[in-house]
């Protein structure tokens, strides 16, 4: 399916790296409940992840990360700038640019992303000497 604004989602800054991993999110300055998410893949400026939760482009939301490098989530807001797949699907793709966050968590997000970059090019060096 076709994404509602590629060309928002196509002008990547940085790597992302394909990366399960489950983390929270809600829209921008709402009481709604967190809802778990499986983000795909992961950049240092943006995410996309699956969700049976309703969002729109151009919509703000809320991401918490848990990582090993912070004792508390990274918090990152962001713009959604693409969508695939029709709600109420459970395997909705959101795709996310990040627009705030702090000095704090950008350094840890960028220290997981690092993290994440280096074991798939670890498994690709392998891959490619078998």
């Amino acid at each position: 399916m076709k994404a509602e604004t590629p060309e928002a989602y196509e002008k990547r800054r940085d790597v992302r790296v394909k990366r399960t991993l489950f983390v929270q999110c809600r829209r921008r300055g709402s009481d709604e409940v967190w809802a778990s998410v499986v983000i795909q893949d992961i950049s240092k400026t943006g995410m996309s992840f699956f969700t049976g939760k309703e969002f729109k482009a151009g919509e703000m939301i809320e991401v918490k990360l848990t990582t090993f490098f912070t004792e508390s989530p990274i918090s990152v807001v962001g713009r959604v700038v693409g969508l695939e797949g029709k709600p109420p699907s459970k395997r909705r793709l959101v795709r996310t640019c990040i627009t705030h966050i702090s000095e704090k968590d950008k350094i840890a997000l960028g220290k997981h992303v690092q993290v994440f970059l280096e074991e798939v090019q670890k498994c690709q060096r392998k891959e490619a000497k078998e």
